[in-house]
């Protein structure tokens, strides 16, 4: 059976088959950044945008749960969903902006293979609250996983 998910701007959110777009059920499993598995049609990544780290959901008709928590306690804030984090066509790398304790800001690309999941690059881009000319707005994967795209805004005007 194929699925959609369907977040609305309140952030309620709801699942419905893929083929007649019946309503299942009501969907409270998971964060509002949710991406689809590009491999396995029952598997999504959630961020936990507060650091946290990546969530892995199996998800069926019968239900959501989550198979596997993944810690990258090294950052407080994870861009994730919303354009972010979206992974490459075999769903192994995954790239996400993110924010440490010491407000430096720059890009991790995951390795979302190994268990758990690794950092297998990251990049200070700069240190927040230092009149930064601009600011990561935006990130995601080529489809082939060899190149991770930032896109960054004019921290001065905003988005």
């Amino acid at each position: 059976m194929s699925l959609i998910a369907f977040i609305s701007k309140s952030g309620s959110r709801e699942l419905h088959d893929g083929r007649t777009f019946e309503k299942l059920r009501d969907e409270d499993s998971y964060g509002d950044a949710f991406i689809w598995s590009n491999v396995n049609p029952n598997l999504g990544w959630s961020g936990d945008t507060e650091g946290v780290g990546v969530i892995g959901y199996r998800i069926d008709s019968s239900g959501t749960s989550a198979i596997r928590i993944d810690s990258l306690s090294q950052y407080i804030d994870m861009g994730f969903g919303e354009g972010q984090g979206a992974q490459s066509n075999d769903d192994k790398w995954m790239c996400i902006s993110w924010k440490k304790s010491n407000n430096d800001y720059g890009i991790a690309v995951l390795n979302m293979a190994t268990n758990p999941i690794s950092v297998a690059y990251e990049r200070k881009m700069g240190t927040s609250g230092n009149s930064l000319p601009s600011i990561i707005d935006n990130t995601g994967m080529s489809q082939t996983g060899n190149w991770c795209e930032v896109t960054f805004v004019n921290a001065s005007q905003g988005v």
